[in-house]
């Protein structure tokens, strides 16, 4: 059984009402939040941001829910999906987090783990301490 962190959605210093994203060892991996407006106004959307294959796709990574608990187990249900599918077929499945996002940074490590294990290592560890970030 995995364990998310819900943390508040910050965008341009505010913290958003009604607005969560969730982090899995520090990625983010999902975000919930209440519709606002217009017919849904009152239910929680909920988006899974990873998997990175057509196959991997194959459901409902984003919609809405009646309640913020069932949007949250959602992102939770995709989540373990992810973690239990291969890379191959768009999953995270034996992959450090830092690999997991859709990102340049994910590819850089993807490739230099095949190509050149040391540098892998190198920037990997300066992921993890914040000497770098993402880009």
């Amino acid at each position: 059984m995995i364990e998310l962190e819900w943390v508040r959605t910050v965008i341009g210093g505010d913290e958003l009402a009604y607005d969560f994203c969730a982090k899995y060892q520090g990625i983010i991996v999902g975000r919930i939040l209440r519709e606002e407006q217009g017919p849904q106004r009152g239910r929680w959307a909920y988006s899974f941001q990873l998997g990175s294959d057509v196959k991997f796709f194959s459901g409902d990574m984003n919609g809405t829910k009646e309640t913020k608990q069932e949007a949250a187990d959602k992102i939770k249900f995709w989540m373990e999906r992810y973690l239990d599918t291969e890379p191959e077929q768009g999953g995270g499945k034996g992959l450090p987090p830092e690999e997991m996002p859709p990102d340049q940074r994910s590819m850089q490590l993807r490739h230099l783990k095949v190509r050149d294990p040391e540098s892998y290592q190198d920037l990997l560890m300066q992921l993890r301490t914040g000497k770098i970030t993402r880009n």
